[in-house]
């Protein structure tokens, strides 16, 4: 379950890494692609459970948009600090950002495991705003 503050941690069986999950409402969000690098940058305003504004910026290893719209329910979550998957919880929908397990040290079922976790806390509406 997702505590009322909105940020949970689930820890994976397969690797033992923590992820770390915060859950907001998006506000507004701006991308902008670079084909030369193969990349594109975001810039999201979000506001948290509490009602405060924030700010997540991240670059996708990939030129592809990410649809996050205002007023959808978002999960972001991170592994050591470093965001490693973005979920649109409202349309489920979900993108990784990072090009390899050895970059992030993640195993394949670290992703599933999060995954999952925030689909069934969605579904029994552990997340609530």
């Amino acid at each position: 379950m997702i505590p009322s503050h909105g940020v949970g941690e689930l820890t994976c069986a397969a690797c033992a890494n923590a992820f770390e999950t915060s859950v907001v409402r998006i506000r507004s969000k701006r991308s902008a692609g670079n084909k030369q690098m193969g990349t594109r940058s975001f810039t999201v305003r979000v506001e948290d459970l509490n009602g405060r504004d924030d700010l997540v910026e991240f670059v996708r290893p990939s030129n592809e948009d990410f649809e996050l719209r205002s007023k959808d329910l978002a999960a972001f979550s991170s592994i050591h600090g470093r965001l490693t998957i973005v979920q649109n919880l409202s349309v489920g929908r979900h993108m990784k950002l990072v090009r390899s397990r050895v970059e992030a040290r993640v195993e394949p079922g670290c992703a599933a495991a999060i995954l999952l976790w925030m689909s069934v806390a969605a579904g029994v509406g552990a997340v609530v705003f």
